[in-house]
């Protein structure tokens, strides 16, 4: 029997691999696949996440409560908002038409935004370059 092996390997006959040798490399090559598969799932849950993760923090960027302004209007709004609503009355300036149109844009800003003291301040600003009036 040695002899028969030995004498084709010499004449060149080569055996066929096994079937089992075909089933291991069919399992290797769907592992393979599953495996990029995995990978790729990976990578995109990834990239999802970081997306939600600087949308969330854009999110918050915007949304930030000012809490000096919080204090603020609490307790200094009401006493601005009345002071400016005496002065900024659209009535006040009936006799020019410019002014009473800007008087009037600004008596509705004022009456929005009663309750925020920023927004108030600014007010207060913007009557004394257009209106004219002094504090």
């Amino acid at each position: 029997m040695k002899s028969d092996s030995i004498q084709n390997i010499i004449k060149g006959i080569t055996v066929e691999p096994s079937s089992h040798t075909n089933l291991w490399l069919y399992i290797a090559a769907i592992e393979l696949i599953c495996i990029l598969l995995l990978l790729f799932r990976i990578y995109t849950l990834h990239h999802k996440n970081s997306e939600k993760e600087r949308l969330k923090q854009k999110v918050l960027k915007e949304n930030e409560i000012d809490f000096e302004n919080v204090i603020n209007s609490s307790f200094k709004a009401k006493e601005l908002y009345n002071e400016l609503k005496g002065k900024c009355h659209p009535d006040k300036f009936a006799k020019d038409e410019f002014l009473n149109a800007k008087a009037t844009e600004i008596f509705s800003l004022l009456v929005k935004n009663k309750y925020n003291y920023k927004m108030l301040c600014e007010l207060k600003e913007r009557a004394q370059k257009e209106l004219n009036i002094n504090f």
